[in-house]
């Protein structure tokens, strides 16, 4: 039993690292709570940022028909607004058509 405890110990750890960069890279949030309480508290917090979300529209400067397969583009977004925090992906994967 001490065997499988451990192992999910690992296997919990492993996923949470997975999870976060993948957070990290994709400009999200994890939230990871700890009680019944945590869980309440950060789902009226998950509510508020779904209400201001924003879609913003980009065109590549280099079409992505000259874009070699695997390709990684960098992305960054930046506001007029001081003060105002963003969060946004960090780049994506260029496929040609």
């Amino acid at each position: 039993m001490r065997r499988w405890f451990k192992d999910y110990a690992r296997a919990t750890v492993a996923s949470e690292q997975r999870l976060t960069s993948l957070v990290a890279e994709s400009g999200g949030r994890i939230f990871l709570p700890q009680s019944t309480e945590d869980l309440l508290k950060q789902s009226d917090e998950v509510a508020r940022e779904i209400g201001a979300q924003y879609v913003v529209t980009y065109r590549p400067k280099r079409p992505l028909s000259e874009a070699k397969s695997g390709e990684y583009r960098r992305l960054e977004v930046a506001s007029r607004r001081v003060g105002l925090l963003l969060r946004a992906r960090r780049g994506y994967v260029a496929t040609p058509p």
